[in-house]
C-alpha cells in the first residue's frame, strides 16, 4: 500500500516530540531559517554522532555552532522554506477547538519504523483576534431519531412509529413484512441523501502543528516524504479556506524569486514546485479534483489518465445510457491491482473534497452510480480475469469482468453460476444488488452465491469477507451495492451444467390476456420445477405505434418443451420461435450483441414488485399503454417502451438463510410476486425529466390499485430501480440498521457515503 496519504516514510521513528522540546527546536530552526542563507541547520551529513535527541531532532545547541560555519545545502533551503511556508499558514487559520482542549499533538503523520518517545498534553492557542468558535456541521444517525428509546447499535421500534406525514400509522404494504417507511428514509428530491455519522475532526492548526514536528524530525532524511506532506497540508488548507487564494498565489510568486536557483525532481525551482513542477502548481488552491488528481497522477503514474488520453475517451464511450457519458470526470483511474486502489483510496481519504464513483462494466441507468462529473472515476475493467478451482466448486471472478465472458469461460468446461442473464452486464453490479439470474429457483439470489469478496476499505486496507472473516461484512455486500468498499473479486459458488433449453418467442399483443396467465402460472408453477425461468418483454415502439410481445424463455435443462411452459408456447399467434437447445453463453451473448445496438442512447427505468396476480398483470399493461401514448406527443424523436414482468416463486427467497443471509430482507414465507421492471429507451436529451416524472406517476397509479387488491410489495429491486426510489430502504428497518452499523464499522468516517454521491446511500435525510 502505498505511503503517500498516510504520511510516513520507512527509516524514520514513530514518535511524537514532547511539546516543550518541540518548542525549544521550532524555536531554534525557524530563527536560522529567517536569516537564509547565510544561516542554516545543519544537513544529515555534517551532524557529529551524539549530536541528537532521541527523538532524532537536532539540538539547538548542535544548530547554534553549525550558523557560521556550515555551506547550506539545497536540500536545506527546502526544508526551510517548507517550514516558512507552513509558519505563514499557522499564522492565517483559526483555531476551531474550544478553550479546553488538550488533545496531543496528532501523530499520524509520523515516518514509521521504531516505536517509542512521550507526548504531553498542550492546549493549543487561538489565533488572534479570533474569539468567536466556528460551528461544525451537525450529524444526525438513525438511532437519533426522536422516537428513538434504544441505547443499543440499532434504533428502538418507537422510532418507526407514525411515521408518515399525514400522521397515520397504517401501512400500505400488504403482505406479511408489513412496515411503515420512516420520515428519514423517505425520498424527497428537494434534499440529497447525506451520511449521517462524521467523528471529530483535527483542526486545520493542529495538522499544521503536526506537519511541523515531522518536517524538523525527517526533512534530514527524507525530503520527498517533506514534498508529499506539505502538498497534503496545503491540499487540504486550500479545500477548508478558498480565502486563502490570492496569498497562496503571493507566497508562490515571492518564493520563486527567493530560490530562483533551486530546482528539485524538475520543478520551476521554487518550494511550490517540490512536489511536480512543469507548470503544474499542485501545492496551490486551484481546483478542487484537479488537485486530487494531481496527487493522484504523482502516485499512481499511468494508472491516471486524463482527457486528452485514448484510455479517457474509451472509458467513456462505454456506457450504455448515455446519460453516464454525459458526465465527465477530472481524471480517470484504471488500476490493474488491489494494491493501487488502496493507494488511491488512501489518497482521495484525506482530500475531503475530492469525489469519485466506480465504474464496472457501465450498464447501469442510475445517473452518478458508474461516472461522477469533474471528480475521479474509477474504471475496473483490468479486473477481468477468470479462474476456477480444480474440482469445479468455485469461479473467482474479477469485478470488472461482463456475464459473457464469465459463462463463456464456465461453458467450456461444463460449469455455471447464478449471474446476469444478459452478457453486456457487469459482474459487480449484479451481485452487489441481489441478482436475478436463470437458475434463481435453483440457487436463490446472486448474491446468495457469494462465497468470499476481496474489498478495499476506506482506510485502504484489502481485506477478505467470508464465512470466517468479516462476516458482518460479506453480508451487507450481499445487496448492500457499493456502500462498505471496492470490491476487486468475487469467489462464486459454481455447479455443474449442460446445454438448456432457451431462445426467444414473438406473439402478437392480442394475446396478451393469455400471456399473463401464463406468466402468474410459472411464478407458482417454477416452486415444483425449478429449472424454469422466464421473462416477459411486452414492447411498443413509437415508429410502429404498435405493441408486440417477445419473451425471454429457459428452462435450464436439456429438455424441449416442458410441462412447465405449455401454456405460454401453446397461445396462438406465435410470431417468431427460436427456442432450441443451446447453453448459457450463446443466450447471453446473444443478448449483449443487442445490447450493444442501444449503446450512447438516453436510458430510464422505475421497477416495482406485487402479488401474483394475472389480473393485476393486465391492469399493469393498461396503465403502462396509457402513459406511452401521453408521452409520445411531447418528446421530439422516437422511444422503445419496454414493461418487464418476471415471476418471482418463493423458492428464489429460502436459499438466502441457508448461505449465511443477504440484505434484502425477504422470505419465501412472503409467497410468490412478480417484478416489474419498466424501461425507456429515447433520442430525446430534453425528455428526461419529462419521462421520469410520467414514470413515477405511472407507478404511482400502480401501486394504489395493487394496494387496492392486497398485492402491494415493498420490495424494490436496486439493480432495476430509478434514481428516485429508495431500494435500500425497501429491505426493511432492521436490515437498514444493520447496514448502517456495517457502514459505520469498516467506513467510520463514512467516505464511502460521503465522498460517492451516486447510488444508492444508506445515509438519512435531515
Amino acid at each position: 500500500m502505498s505511503n503517500i496519504a498516510v504520511g510516513e516514510a520507512s527509516g524514520h521513528g514513530n514518535v511524537c516530540p514532547t511539546w516543550d522540546e518541540d518548542k525549544l527546536v521550532d524555536r531554534g530552526v525557524l530563527e536560522t531559517s529567517r536569516n537564509l542563507p547565510s544561516e542554516l541547520p545543519p544537513t544529515a551529513q555534517d551532524i557529529p554522532m551524539g549530536a541528537t535527541n532521541s527523538s532524532g531532532i537536532v539540538s539547538s545547541s548542535t544548530v547554534s555552532q553549525a550558523k557560521t560555519t556550515i555551506k547550506p545545502s539545497l536540500e536545506d533551503i527546502a526544508v526551510s522554506e517548507a517550514i516558512d511556508a507552513i509558519e505563514d499558514l499557522t499564522s492565517d487559520f483559526e483555531a476551531v477547538t474550544d478553550e479546553s482542549n488538550t488533545e496531543e499533538v496528532p501523530c499520524k503523520l509520523v515516518p514509521k519504523t521504531a516505536k517509542g518517545g512521550n507526548s504531553k498534553s498542550h492546549k493549543l492557542k487561538s489565533s488572534p483576534g479570533s474569539s468567536q468558535k466556528r460551528e461544525r456541521a451537525r450529524f444526525r444517525l438513525v438511532n437519533d431519531s426522536p422516537g428513538n428509546n434504544s441505547t443499543g447499535p440499532f434504533p428502538s421500534e418507537d422510532c418507526y412509529e407514525d411515521g408518515y406525514e399525514d400522521g397515520s400509522v397504517s401501512s400500505p404494504w400488504t403482505d406479511d413484512e408489513s412496515w411503515g417507511t420512516p420520515s428519514f428514509l423517505r425520498y424527497d428530491a428537494e434534499r440529497p441523501s447525506v451520511y449521517r455519522f462524521m467523528p471529530p475532526r483535527k483542526t486545520v492548526r493542529q495538522r499544521v502543528a503536526s506537519l511541523k514536528h515531522k518536517v524538523i524530525q525527517s526533512a534530514r532524511t527524507d525530503l520527498d516524504w517533506v514534498k508529499g506532506a506539505i502538498s497534503r497540508i496545503r491540499t487540504k488548507a486550500g479545500a477548508e479556506y478558498p480565502e486563502l487564494q490570492a496569498r497562496s498565489t503571493e507566497n508562490s510568486r515571492v518564493g520563486s524569486e527567493d530560490s530562483s536557483n533551486l530546482s528539485l525532481r524538475g520543478g520551476a525551482g521554487d518550494i511550490w514546485s517540490l512536489n511536480g513542477g512543469g507548470g503544474n502548481n499542485t501545492m496551490g488552491f486551484g481546483g478542487k479534483n484537479d488537485t486530487c488528481c494531481a496527487q493522484l497522477s504523482a502516485g499512481l503514474g499511468s494508472s491516471v489518465v486524463f482527457e486528452s488520453s485514448s484510455t479517457f475517451a474509451d472509458s467513456q464511450k462505454s456506457y450504455w445510457a448515455v446519460q453516464q457519458s454525459k458526465l465527465i470526470p477530472s481524471c480517470i483511474i484504471v488500476p490493474s491491482t488491489a494494491s493501487e486502489i488502496s493507494d488511491a483510496i488512501s489518497i482521495i481519504s484525506f482530500i475531503e473534497s475530492c469525489s469519485f464513483a466506480i465504474k464496472g462494466a457501465g450498464h447501469g441507468t442510475a445517473v452518478g452510480a458508474a461516472n461522477i462529473d469533474g471528480g475521479v472515476k474509477f474504471d475496473m475493467s483490468q479486473f477481468n480475469k477468470i479462474e476456477t478451482n480444480s474440482e469445479g466448486t468455485v469461479t473467482k471472478i474479477g469485478a470488472g469482468s461482463q456475464w459473457g465472458e464469465v459463462y463463456e469461460y464456465l461453458d467450456n468446461r461444463g460449469l455455471s453460476v447464478a449471474g446476469g442473464r444478459n452478457g453486456d452486464v457487469g459482474v459487480a453490479g449484479v451481485l452487489l444488488g441481489g441478482g436475478i439470474s436463470f437458475y434463481g429457483p435453483r440457487v436463490g439470489w446472486s448474491t446468495d452465491n457469494i462465497l468470499n469478496v476481496e474489498v478495499v476499505l476506506a482506510s485502504g486496507e484489502i481485506v477478505n469477507a467470508n464465512a470466517t472473516s468479516n462476516q458482518d461484512l460479506l453480508k451487507a455486500l450481499k445487496g448492500g451495492n457499493s456502500n462498505f468498499g471496492i470490491a476487486t473479486s468475487f469467489n462464486v459458488r459454481t455447479f455443474p451444467q449442460s446445454e438448456m433449453w432457451a431462445g426467444y418467442l414473438g406473439q402478437s399483443i392480442t394475446s396478451r390476456e393469455e400471456a399473463f396467465h401464463a406468466i402468474a402460472d410459472i411464478a407458482t408453477n417454477a416452486n415444483e420445477d425449478p429449472f424454469a425461468a422466464l421473462v416477459g418483454n411486452f414492447k411498443f415502439n413509437s415508429a410502429t405505434k404498435s405493441w408486440v410481445m417477445n419473451h425471454t424463455v429457459a428452462y435450464t435443462k436439456p429438455v424441449a418443451n416442458p410441462p412447465i411452459f405449455q401454456p405460454l408456447i401453446g397461445i396462438e399467434s406465435q410470431l417468431s420461435n427460436n427456442i432450441a437447445i443451446t447453453n448459457i453463453s450463446s443466450i447471453a451473448l446473444g443478448q449483449k450483441m443487442g445490447a450493444k445496438v442501444a449503446y450512447n442512447k438516453n436510458h430510464l427505468c422505475y421497477t416495482g414488485t406485487y402479488g401474483n396476480d394475472a389480473a393485476l398483470l393486465s391492469k399493469i399493461f393498461d396503465i403502462s399503454n396509457a402513459t406511452i401514448h401521453k408521452i409520445m406527443p411531447q418528446i421530439n424523436g422516437g422511444i422503445k417502451w419496454t414493461t418487464m414482468m418476471e415471476p418471482f416463486p418463493a423458492l428464489v427467497d429460502s436459499f438466502g438463510e441457508k448461505n449465511g443471509g443477504n440484505s434484502l430482507g425477504l422470505s419465501s414465507e412472503n409467497g410468490d410476486r412478480i417484478v416489474i421492471l419498466q424501461l425507456a429507451q429515447f433520442d430525446d436529451n430534453e425528455a428526461n425529466d419529462l419521462i421520469n416524472e410520467e414514470l413515477h406517476n405511472m407507478f404511482d397509479e400502480v401501486e394504489r390499485m395493487a394496494s387496492e387488491r392486497g398485492l402491494l410489495r415493498r420490495f424494490r429491486y436496486l439493480n432495476y430501480s430509478n434514481k428516485a426510489q429508495n431500494p435500500i430502504a425497501s429491505y426493511g428497518p432492521e436490515n437498514v440498521a444493520e447496514l448502517q452499523a456495517t457502514s459505520k464499522k469498516y467506513d467510520p468516517r463514512g467516505l464511502f457515503q460521503r465522498q460517492a454521491p451516486g447510488g444508492f446511500k444508506l445515509g438519512m435525510q435531515e
